[in-house]
């Protein structure tokens, strides 16, 4: 989650970090049998690579939107 605060004429930004890890157990928690055996470590190598997997389809984007199901709209600049 990102939260912005204004200080005068400047807008200080606050990030948070979302981890792999962080998204195996909010997947674990929705789904408990969407894994099986698979174990967390390994979830999370998963996760990670679908991760830079959708980043790179964002930056190779010169500009526009893109739909992801299960994510939603990207507007690209």
């Amino acid at each position: 989650m990102m939260t912005e605060t204004t200080v005068g004429t400047r807008q200080a930004t606050e990030i948070d970090t979302l981890k792999p890890a962080d998204l195996v157990e909010r997947m674990k928690a929705q789904n408990p049998d969407l894994a099986g055996k698979m174990n967390d470590k390994r979830m999370a190598a998963l996760v990670r690579g679908t991760l830079q997997a959708l980043a790179a389809e964002v930056n190779e984007r010169e500009a526009g939107r893109l739909r992801v199901p299960g994510f939603g709209r990207i507007r690209v600049c």
